[in-house]
């Protein structure tokens, strides 16, 4: 950037700043008003919203409670009442006296019984009333059962029909139809009805073997009305006969819409609410749980509502499948909950709460855009005010602007000349060529830097040339490391440098000693004693000596004994040496050898026990006693699924911004979290770990990390 530019900033600065600052201040400050009204808002609308939902499921389950005890109760009348007739014993009756009834006994009652709920549904929102009579009663008689044996039940069974109406006056909502069944297979339904719809598959499945079984008051699950097309749930109980054996089941049959009422003030929160009833089923046996639609309810107009059943298989589908996974497990656990979705790619809340013993719940969405309306709304009047200030302010600025910017130009031309010297000079120097000079007469700070800048030049040059150096050292290391990981039979294997300079001492290398690559394989990792070239060049020696040494015959400790000599002698008189860790893998063999030259012990990993062990052995570093002779060690059996790691210690000694140390202990923790995963995952996972914990902490030594993983 110029100094006519610089000037104009300076001026600018100077001039526009403080109005700048207060149009930020207050158009900040006005955005976030705004935006915490907003946000305010609505988190607010959602908290009511959400505790609205939560307390209109929890009433739900309250009422169903509720009703549930009076249905209980005016089935434990209906059953007593059926004992006693088949007991003979007094019956009671619809005006409150006892006597055993008789067919005469059934006349119509004082108060006519509601027919309207009597109602075969034709469609979502139209519907036909029944023919029924609530004088009689309707039967089946299953073939096989004799007309004396029905004669004698239909006999005893029309004296309940009193009770039947009785039960069904006091509590019109709760009773649709009041079922009892037989032991022959003969059954009966009250009140009376015209045609005869087929239920002998239902009859025979649910209700009545439910009771009978369980000897108890037996809810079951919600399911369609075969006569009104209705979800209800029926209620059976046995009752008994003198002796003790069970005479039959007998059931009141109660529409789902009496437990479900819709609450009055739910339409004001959002008039896209959805309610399903729902339970959690498997779509298939092998697949994984999920949740059943039963029920849609259906709004016929303010005050009227009903329940629709679904007779195809229809499921929940959520954007998220983990939320869909947790939604599950709280109806499974029969909870009552509140939670945000996605649902059909739109943020809405949901709430949920269990009815009954089957983990049938009831299920509401309402979109969160609905509820939230309000506060986008003032939102949006916020940032129109915004506009409008920011509108007028911008004219303001822009006057001052350009009355700036002429100023600037003309201030700036009696200064800019010697700095154009030095942008040319550095552009040239920039370019490679060192040989450029800065020529300035003025002593004051501009002067003063061209004179910098020319006794900066000749040693920018030298250390460009030592920088170039660096990097071709660098670029030949980088190469003396495996490109590619080894593709060995029965081995999954990954291995890594990072150096803390230009060059470095850290060793590995992929060696293959067998008649065929996949039959052995031998890996070296080293560390050579300091850093820098010299510690470079050692490294790039005693890959060559291994390379060489490993094509002759000799075990695995006679190899590190040999390249120690050659690199004794290399070493002698400088002081350097590098501890050494090599191992020699036999897939085959399921063995693994290994001599340790003064490095750190490898870590080996069993994940079938979850066992770690080091892998020790003596001996010293390579370069310090040229006689020396080193122990070969080994470990046979080896299984799928074991790890064994080789560093350097620079990997587990880093330390953070507190002092920290990495640690082999977190090493360790690594290795055993991703054992199940291929060894170069396992090694990027360490890596990463490691950078993060070093944060902004330079290294301050080399890094090597091998991983082998044994592969059936």
């Amino acid at each position: 950037m110029g100094i006519r530019w610089k000037f104009l900033l300076v001026l600018l600065a100077i001039s526009l700043l403080p109005m700048v600052l207060m149009r930020w201040v207050g158009q900040r400050s006005m955005q976030e008003l705004g935006n915490d009204l907003a946000t305010r808002t609505r988190d607010v609308l959602i908290r009511e919203t959400s505790t609205k939902l939560k307390n209109l499921v929890e009433e739900h389950v309250y009422i169903l409670r509720r009703e549930r005890d009076l249905v209980e109760m005016a089935l434990l009348v209906q059953a007593s009442e059926l004992e006693k007739l088949f007991a003979n014993q007094p019956v009671q009756t619809a005006k409150g006296k006892t006597g055993v009834l008789s067919a005469a006994n059934s006349g119509r009652m004082e108060t006519e019984l509601n027919r309207e709920k009597h109602i075969l549904r034709m469609g979502m929102m139209t519907g036909r009333p029944l023919a029924i009579s609530y004088e009689k009663l309707t039967e089946w008689v299953p073939s096989g059962v004799s007309q004396a044996a029905a004669k004698e039940i239909k006999d005893k069974v029309s004296h309940i029909i009193p009770v039947y109406r009785s039960l069904g006056n006091k509590h019109p909502d709760l009773v649709l139809w009041q079922l009892t069944g037989f032991e022959n297979g003969m059954y009966t339904v009250f009140p009376a009805f015209r045609p005869m719809p087929m239920m002998r598959s239902d009859f025979e499945t649910d209700w009545y073997q439910l009771a009978k079984q369980r000897k108890r008051i037996v809810w079951s699950k919600p399911t369609v009305d075969p006569i009104t097309m209705k979800m209800v749930f029926t209620v059976s109980l046995p009752f008994y006969e003198s002796d003790g054996e069970i005479a039959g089941v007998t059931a009141i049959v109660v529409p789902v819409d009496v437990f479900l009422q819709e609450d009055q003030h739910i339409r004001e929160l959002s008039h896209n609410i959805r309610s399903l009833l729902v339970r959690p089923e498997a779509q298939s046996p092998a697949a994984e749980t999920s949740i059943r639609i039963l029920a849609r309810e259906q709004l016929q107009n303010e005050m009227h509502h009903h329940w629709r059943p679904l007779l195809e298989d229809e499921w929940l589908e959520l954007d998220n499948t983990q939320q869909l996974r947790s939604i599950v497990k709280d109806l499974q656990q029969e909870y009552t909950r509140v939670r945000k979705i996605s649902f059909m790619g739109q943020d809405s809340l949901l709430a949920y709460g269990s009815i009954d013993d089957y983990q049938t719940a009831l299920l509401i969405i309402v979109p969160e855009e609905d509820v939230v309306a309000e506060a986008k709304a003032m939102e949006s009047y916020v940032l129109t005010r915004i506009k409008h200030q920011i509108k007028v302010t911008s004219i303001m600025l822009s006057s001052v602007i350009l009355l700036v910017i002429g100023l600037a130009f003309m201030l700036s031309r009696s200064i800019t000349g010697n700095i154009s010297k030095l942008v040319n000079a550095v552009r040239q120097v920039a370019s490679g060529d060192f040989a450029a000079r800065v020529h300035t007469k003025t002593r004051d700070e501009i002067g003063e830097l061209g004179r910098t800048f020319n006794r900066m030049v000749p040693e920018l040059e030298e250390r460009v040339a030592m920088k170039q150096a660096l990097d071709f050292a660098m670029e030949v290391q980088q190469n003396l490391l495996p490109k590619d990981q080894p593709q060995t039979k029965g081995l999954d294997i990954a291995g890594r440098s990072i150096y803390c300079d230009e060059t470095g001492g850290d060793f590995y290398d992929f060696l293959d000693i067998g008649s065929q690559p996949s039959d052995r394989i031998a890996i070296a990792v080293g560390d050579v004693s300091g850093h820098g070239i010299s510690a470079a060049l050692l490294m790039a020696s005693v890959r060559a000596f291994f390379r060489s040494r490993v094509r002759q015959p000799g075990s695995v400790a006679e190899i590190v004994s040999d390249v120690n000599h050659l690199v004794a002698e290399d070493t002698g008189e400088t002081g350097q040496f590098m501890t050494l860790f090599y191992a020699e893998i036999a897939p085959d063999q399921k063995t693994l050898r290994w001599v340790r030259a003064g490095h750190d012990p490898a870590l080996y990993y069993d994940s079938a026990t979850k066992q770690f062990e080091e892998l020790r052995g003596d001996g010293m570093a390579l370069g310090i006693d040229s006689d020396l002779k080193y122990e070969e060690n080994s470990i046979s059996g080896l299984s799928a699924g074991q790890i064994l790691l080789l560093g350097t210690d620079g990997l587990w000694e880093t330390q953070n911004e507190k002092g920290e140390m990495f640690g082999k202990e977190r090493l360790k923790m690594l290795m055993r979290q991703h054992a199940h995963t291929p060894a170069e995952n396992i090694l990027t996972c360490i890596i990463n770990s490691w950078k993060d914990f070093q944060h902004s902490v330079k290294p301050e030594d080399d890094i090597t990390l091998v991983i082998v993983k044994i592969q059936d």
